[in-house]
């Protein structure tokens, strides 16, 4: 959903400062990354490259202002999965760890740009694409919920 441009100098100012271009909408984007991409954060040989890609990446979007948050995310390890179960929660402890050969998901980040298609642009820069893929998610505004 689209923000209104604020109509006074100050006001649009403090919008620009505190929560990027006005005209802007949130994505988050979610990084998919092999078991092999995974591990190599951990790899002494491998984990300086590894972490310095996503470190440029992150201060790409940052120089350019639409970084607002994310985080990398250890694939399925530690994943605990809730869901209804004859309309009651039920938990279970990584359902699908022993699944081979799939892609986990690894982080994500979330931003704020003009459209869709700028999200696109953004995701294409992922580190993660060079052997993963990387889903862009548009944020849907709940209407009960306050604004931040």
């Amino acid at each position: 959903m689209k923000k209104h441009l604020l109509k006074t100098p100050l006001l649009l100012l403090l919008s620009l400062v505190f929560t990027g271009p006005a005209w802007a909408d949130p994505f988050t984007l979610l990084i998919y990354e092999t078991k092999a991409d995974l591990s190599a954060r951990s790899d002494p040989g491998k984990a300086p490259a590894y972490w310095a890609a996503y470190g440029a990446y992150a201060q790409a979007m940052t120089q350019a202002g639409i970084l607002r948050g994310g985080t990398a995310l250890p694939g399925k390890a530690g994943v605990r999965t809730v869901h209804g179960m004859d309309g009651r929660p039920a938990a279970a402890a990584n359902p699908t760890a022993g699944a081979e050969g799939e892609w986990e998901l690894g982080g994500y980040f979330i931003i704020e740009v003009a459209d869709v298609e700028a999200a696109l642009d953004w995701a294409k820069k992922s580190p993660g694409i060079a052997s993963g893929y990387v889903e862009i998610h548009p944020h849907f505004i709940n209407p009960t919920m306050p604004a931040q």
